[in-house]
């Protein structure tokens, strides 16, 4: 007991990092527990709703339905919710378990540099996560951040021989790619790092061989996910609307910033800069992170796969910072990706020196930087301690879904059809909660009021409104409380819609930012 006593009064760095990860362990399985009464918000209901009519109705995504979600997504879900439904339960246990499988393939990662280390790795990611709340639940950036982590496991644990490792590699980061094509970048990374790891073990001779080999095995395992989904769209008669959403469309809502505004020559990259400089409010976590590579490279006996390691992680976070610079909208989860990398970086603060010249300042400044980041990042969010005294979460958009989702339990009638004119103001949500079905293509308008001038998006106000005329829905949901795009070329006027509303339709019920207006 004196033996312990004095090892801990030599190194404070361990009573700090133990109590560090204790108090972690606590408040994730608190975060867990409290976010299993979340509901589903934001972008999540926008995902489902088109699976949800796909699978009700038969409508066919891309072609019936106008969606810039990937078919990976779609086929996902759609498995998904036929297996548990499309329940905020369900929903809540599908994330949870997505997450426990991204914490446990880190964990299985990191391993090898220590069992604090690993700990550390799990925990940090998993109370990140949990700690911004429903808004970011189940976002396609995380979905397709589980075969990447797996990707890296295989690269890093496996021993099979190199194509078969390369196959692997590239079939988990074509499946990544088939949520978010850009994804795939980090199998730039995870390709240099099986043929850097193959000349070690075989000789520098061999690299030139192993590289052909790891691109080739590599390439095939990307694209046979990718072949897959988009056969998938082609065999249901949406490729044609697919490949025009991908090449043109999508450069056009890339256009846009995460304020929604458009900006085009010098202005643009002066934002893409600015934003990207600012790393999502994720800067802190370079000083534990820098710190762990210290430890990593100076102060302690680390062999030299660990190093390659190191190396890989360092480039997969440096990648994946690039990825959020590509969408151009810097929004918290688009930075998903590089903020898991980047926490594994930092986990390494926690690993042990071993050098014998390491004084004790170098013990302890990697754990105190590791420990301020955590304070500064993960304070309790007012949801976490309005849940911890027994309240109820925040409802999707302030009730507003549930006021409109009751309406339309009580009114909608066999055959009824219903359009919202809305984007994430939670009209669509209240729809998927009905079961009601959409009578135009377009669950998100702002698409009619971006690039106004371009062909592109005058066909899509016209087919919209051909749609509105044809199928005539019972009842309009517009909402006001909802992001219009801004800027050059941007407008919120749409004439025709506006005449044809007022002709056709007549307010029958509102509320705050939104009004349900029923046909005539």
């Amino acid at each position: 007991m004196q033996k312990l006593h004095s090892r801990i009064r030599r190194q404070p760095e361990t009573i700090i990092s133990v109590g560090l990860l204790v108090g972690l362990s606590f408040y994730l399985l608190l975060q867990a527990v409290f976010s299993l009464q979340w509901r589903m918000m934001h972008d999540a209901p926008l995902i489902l709703y088109p699976v949800f009519l796909l699978d009700r109705f038969g409508a066919v995504p891309y072609r019936d339905v106008f969606t810039n979600t990937f078919p990976g997504t779609l086929l996902l879900e759609l498995w998904l919710t036929r297996l548990v439904g499309y329940g905020d339960l369900a929903f809540r246990l599908v994330d949870l378990t997505w997450l426990s499988l991204i914490l446990l393939t880190g964990w299985h990662v990191m391993a090898d540099f220590g069992r604090r280390v690993a700990w550390a790795a799990a925990l940090l990611f998993g109370v990140a996560y949990l700690n911004v709340g429903q808004i970011q639940s189940f976002q396609r950036d995380f979905i397709g951040l589980l075969p990447v982590v797996l990707a890296v496991a295989v690269a890093t644990k496996s021993r099979w021989r190199l194509s078969l490792r390369a196959f692997a590699v590239g079939l988990l980061f074509g499946m990544a790619a088939s949520i978010k094509p850009h994804l795939a970048l980090g199998l730039i990374v995870v390709g240099l790092f099986l043929v850097w790891e193959e000349s070690v073990d075989r000789g520098r001779a061999v690299w030139p061989v192993a590289f052909a080999r790891t691109v080739l095995f590599a390439a095939l395992g990307l694209v046979l996910p990718l072949a897959v989904v988009l056969g998938w769209v082609w065999r249901m008669g949406a490729w044609a609307d697919f490949r025009d959403m991908v090449t043109v469309y999508l450069p056009l809502y890339l256009d846009m910033t995460g304020e929604h505004v458009t900006l085009l020559g010098v202005r643009r990259w002066l934002y893409l800069l600015w934003e990207y400089g600012r790393l999502g409010g994720l800067g802190i976590w370079l000083l534990p992170a820098g710190m762990g590579v210290y430890v990593m490279l100076f102060r302690r006996q680390t062999e030299p796969r660990l190093r390659r390691r190191l190396a890989l992680l360092g480039g997969l976070a440096f990648v994946y910072s690039i990825y959020v610079l590509m969408g151009g909208k810097f929004w918290s989860y688009h930075w998903i990706p590089f903020q898991y990398f980047l926490l594994l970086l930092a986990s390494l603060s926690m690993a042990v020196p071993t050098a014998t010249n390491t004084r004790g300042g170098e013990r302890l400044f990697p754990v105190l930087a590791l420990a301020l980041a955590v304070v500064l990042s993960f304070p309790p969010t007012t949801d976490f301690v309005t849940e911890a005294f027994g309240y109820p979460p925040r409802q999707p958009n302030d009730g507003r879904v549930d006021e409109i989702a009751e309406f339309l339990q009580t009114h909608l009638q066999p055959g009824d059809m219903v359009q919202q004119l809305d984007w994430t103001g939670g009209a669509t949500q209240a729809m998927l909660i009905a079961g009601a079905r959409m009578a135009t293509p377009y669950m998100e308008d702002y698409t009619f009021y971006h690039h106004v001038s371009h062909p592109y998006i005058q066909a899509q106000r016209q087919r919209f409104m051909e749609a509105m005329r044809q199928n005539s829905p019972r009842f309009v949901i517009a909402v006001s409380d909802s992001p219009r795009p801004r800027g050059r070329d941007a407008s919120a006027d749409f004439p025709e819609l506006q005449q044809f509303l007022q002709a056709q339709y007549q307010p029958v019920a509102s509320g705050d930012g939104y009004v349900i207006l029923e046909h005539r």
